[in-house]
């Protein structure tokens, strides 16, 4: 059936709160997506570098991509589904292609070069042409409420994601064993948040297709976020990677400050609102303190690790005085037992 004339379907509504509660759905999207943006907020305004740049840009589409994953949970409107499924796909390739960016850029430390980028974007075009033409979704089917994904998703967009993932995969080996011993583990222990991250992200799709239309396992996907973004604060924490020195605090501050905000979408009753309010309040206070105790510990460890090293280079520099004196004393007796001396 055309979809152009479609605005409400009531059992999709009815279809969706069958499959997951919308409270569910908030709760599962809103802190993956919050404490995502957050990260990539936080470390480009520590570090300029494009490394940084391409995390942001990473976190900032997969925040966008939750935002239109609960449109899709969310609508009735068919016209809504096809235009926010049609986007979904966008933002999925450009999470690969970003994540692959990304995991190049921090590995070597250099951007592609212009034939890269130049082959990425011949890649990347036919999806943005055509994800919403009828070779991509055909139609919208109105009994199980989803569009119906067409030949180009099939033989396009499915195979691409297939090449980039194995692409990620083989750079990750082939770094690793070429370069282990000057960049350590690193770049493993990001490869393997990268690709797990991808795994559930798009593996959640072909669960929901293997169960027969399960649509609970897609939340899987966001999981995988989750994962990634605790690799990455692991290596930042472990490897002082951006320059961050705080992160561990104020990650964990942001982490609780999200999770409890994110449940005003789904409370309903009001003396529950007013407890997570105060639980709000709370965690907000005991987390400034925290952060500002452990800014003060890092700061006073810095100076006297810099006390030290003047320490340390005071110490070198009157042993080579006392060091050149004792030898010009010692060539003067010497000059005066033999008789050389003036």
């Amino acid at each position: 059936m055309p979809f152009n004339f479609i605005s409400n379907i009531e059992q999709c509504a009815n279809l969706i709160r069958d499959w997951v509660p919308v409270h569910l759905i908030y709760y599962s999207h809103f802190p993956a997506a919050i404490i995502a943006v957050l990260l990539g907020i936080f470390v480009i305004y520590k570090s300029r570098t494009l490394t940084a740049k391409i995390l942001f840009a990473l976190t900032v589409t997969f925040s966008a991509w939750s935002l239109v994953d609960i449109v899709l949970w969310t609508s009735t409107d068919a016209r809504a589904y096809m235009f926010f499924w049609s986007s979904a796909y966008i933002l999925e390739i450009m999470l690969f292609f970003l994540g692959f960016y990304f995991f190049y850029t921090f590995v070597t430390k250099t951007d592609l070069s212009l034939k890269a980028k130049a082959f990425a974007l011949v890649l990347f075009s036919p999806v943005l042409l055509m994800a919403g033409s009828k070779l991509s979704l055909p139609y919208f089917d109105i009994p199980t409420c989803i569009p119906i994904e067409g030949l180009f998703w099939q033989n396009y967009i499915f195979p691409l994601e297939v090449l980039l993932f194995v692409s990620i995969i083989f750079f990750i080996f082939y770094k690793y064993r070429t370069a282990r011993s000057t960049v350590g583990n690193e770049p493993m222990i990001l490869g393997v948040g990268i690709v797990l991250f991808l795994v559930l992200f798009s593996g959640a799709g072909f669960l929901v297709d293997l169960t027969g239309g399960n649509y609970l396992y897609e939340i899987i996907g966001l999981v995988g976020m989750i994962f990634f973004l605790g690799v990455l604060a692991y290596i930042i924490v472990q490897y002082k990677t951006f320059n961050i020195k705080l992160l561990a605090a104020q990650a964990l501050v942001f982490s609780l400050v999200a999770l409890i905000g994110s449940q005003f979408f789904f409370i309903q009753n009001s003396t529950n609102k007013i407890l997570n309010g105060i639980a709000l309040t709370l965690s907000l206070g005991f987390g400034f303190l925290l952060v500002r105790s452990v800014k003060r510990e890092v700061q006073f460890r810095e100076e006297l690790q810099l006390a030290n090293t003047r320490q340390q280079e005071t110490m070198r520099f009157i042993t080579h005085e006392v060091k050149g004196y004792l030898t010009d004393g010692a060539a003067a007796l010497d000059a005066l037992r033999t008789g050389a001396f003036g």
